[in-house]
């Protein structure tokens, strides 16, 4: 397995731990457990995980079960800078727009001036990652979410050093 590459993210009001440029996927029915080391977990790919507790050392770690059963196991210390402000959380629209809002499950993310390291990612109202948009250097995304509920969703966009969130209202 591959080392880890983990981005730190700290937004106002909570610390987030983005996951991102993973080699982990390759095309079999790998499993993935993730431990953030405050007793939560995800089973996603590249996933995002909010921290709510006021600590700024964690074991991060990614166990990997294969179709064999076969267990590879990576952990990393990492380090939340509670009081840092490395992470500009400004204004969404000044970053990204999404239209139409509200909408049936299909909308788009506008991004103003797309970095190489973008990440956006749609979360429930628990910050439970829902979809991960893949990006590349054309600025709109389309993002198919007619597979889930009616709701309201947030939608993260970190550009750089740059973090917004919006909501987006699904009616379908």
């Amino acid at each position: 397995m591959q080392s880890l590459t983990l981005h730190l993210l700290q937004a106002t009001n909570w610390r987030n731990l983005v996951i991102s440029n993973q080699a982990t996927t390759d095309g079999q029915s790998n499993q993935f457990n993730w431990t953030f080391g405050d007793g939560g977990r995800s089973n996603d790919v590249t996933p995002t995980y909010k921290y709510s507790v006021d600590k700024d050392m964690f074991e991060v770690c990614l166990a990997i079960i294969n179709n064999a059963g076969c267990i590879s196991k990576h952990c990393e210390e990492v380090e939340l800078d509670i009081n840092s402000s490395s992470v500009n959380d400004i204004a969404a629209n000044s970053v990204f727009n999404v239209y139409p809002n509200p909408n049936t499950g299909i909308f788009n993310v506008k991004v103003l001036d797309p970095q190489n390291d973008l990440n956006i990612v749609i979360m429930d109202a628990t910050g439970k990652t829902i979809k991960t948009v893949n990006t590349d250097a054309s600025g709109v995304y389309n993002v198919d979410m007619t597979d889930v509920a009616a709701g309201v969703y947030m939608v993260q966009v970190i550009n750089g050093n740059t973090s917004a969130m919006q909501r987006v209202t699904i009616a379908n």
